[in-house]
């Protein structure tokens, strides 16, 4: 029995195009991911909100439903939100770069079971009853964008420039990446056509080891990952005894003192965060 939930979802710069959501049953994220063209086929502020959006929504209805597996739960969603999007398309044929899509991240308790589905870059912890950590994470797309930001650094060295200032010199590299969306050797995420769906990664635990667990987009764990403001371990222990919107004050702080990206290289300033965490 969840005996404590609760979730926070912050925007960025531009508009959030993250969900987060947490209740007695289950809890996740949903990180929707940029375009890289100016191309939009949604009302939304961007098309990647739209797809976060109603992806979120959805799932927080039928979640609920206990005797059907999140995988098939999401295949269904997945199934709806393609027939929208294609409807905006109007006939239009969207590319690979202009295509909404997300990573997402699913703990449900089902019976004495914690039933657990990924696809992307967002992160599952959990820790058990006594007090270890698992983290499960894919980093296919995590390594993708490392390779990235290793170049950045190499080209504001080289042209003695603000890390800030590269991003406009490795556009073609992250096309290349956007480019190995739900393809062998490349990554695989949510997206309109569900080809990722197959590739989730999905797991299984005994809610009787369980202590609490939880959920975040890439956004929110750079808090530990990028930032080092603590360890996985203390991070499940503050988001029992804090406010999550404390820990995000903090990871605000880091991300507004190193306005230039040079001391914590990154994409940007500060990318759309969002947790989720349950304690038992």
């Amino acid at each position: 029995m969840i005996i404590a939930h609760k979730s926070i979802s912050r925007q960025g710069i531009k508009a959030n195009e993250d969900y987060a959501y947490s209740c007695e049953q289950f809890i996740f994220v949903a990180d929707g991911a940029t375009g890289l063209t100016d191309k939009k086929y949604t009302s939304h502020e961007s098309d990647a909100r739209w797809f976060a959006q109603r992806l979120g929504v959805l799932l927080q209805e039928r979640l609920h439903d206990m005797s059907r597996t999140i995988n098939d739960i999401v295949s269904e969603v997945t199934s709806e939100l393609s027939t929208e999007y294609n409807e905006l398309l109007s006939g239009d044929v969207c590319d690979t770069l202009d295509m909404p899509s997300a990573g997402i991240s699913i703990l449900r308790i089902n019976g004495e079971t914690l039933e657990h589905f990924q696809l992307g870059d967002c992160m599952a912890l959990i820790i058990d009853k006594y007090g270890v950590v698992k983290k499960l994470f894919n980093e296919s797309l995590t390594n993708l964008d490392n390779e990235v930001i290793r170049n950045m650094v190499d080209i504001s060295r080289e042209k003695n420039i603000p890390i800030s200032e590269t991003l406009v010199f490795v556009k073609d590299q992250l096309i290349c990446n956007r480019r190995k969306l739900n393809k062998p050797g490349g990554y695989w995420i949510l997206d309109p056509t569900g080809i990722g769906i197959k590739h989730a990664l999905e797991s299984k635990f005994s809610v009787k080891d369980v202590k609490s667990f939880a959920v975040m987009s890439d956004g929110f764990y750079e808090i530990v990952d990028l930032f080092k403001l603590y360890d996985y371990k203390t991070l499940m222990e503050k988001m029992c005894s804090n406010s999550l919107e404390r820990l995000y004050d903090e990871l605000y702080q880091e991300q507004e003192a190193d306005p230039t990206l040079d001391k914590y290289p990154r994409f940007k300033l500060r990318d759309d965060a969002s947790v989720a965490w349950c304690g038992l």
